[in-house]
């Protein structure tokens, strides 16, 4: 699969995270499995719950990362 590069910082998913959890906290939730995906034009998708297990289970999100650092470097 090809894939072009994105605008996204790690930062902005950084942020994005941060915000899921304090919400999470301020509800007084437990967060569980978590799949975080950005789309071509930027937009960052999070999954929660059995739906993110379900997903990661299918795929190896540490190899991928290490790939997408490698041809763009670790911010």
């Amino acid at each position: 699969m090809s894939r072009g590069p994105h605008n996204t910082k790690q930062a902005d998913i950084r942020k994005a995270i941060n915000g899921v959890i304090e919400g999470f906290r301020e509800h007084g939730l437990k967060l569980g499995p978590v799949r975080v995906e950005v789309e071509r034009g930027g937009k960052i998708i999070i999954t929660t719950g059995e739906r993110a297990a379900e997903i990661s289970d299918d795929a190896d999100l540490d190899e991928e990362l290490a790939e997408l650092e490698a041809r763009n470097g670790a911010n």
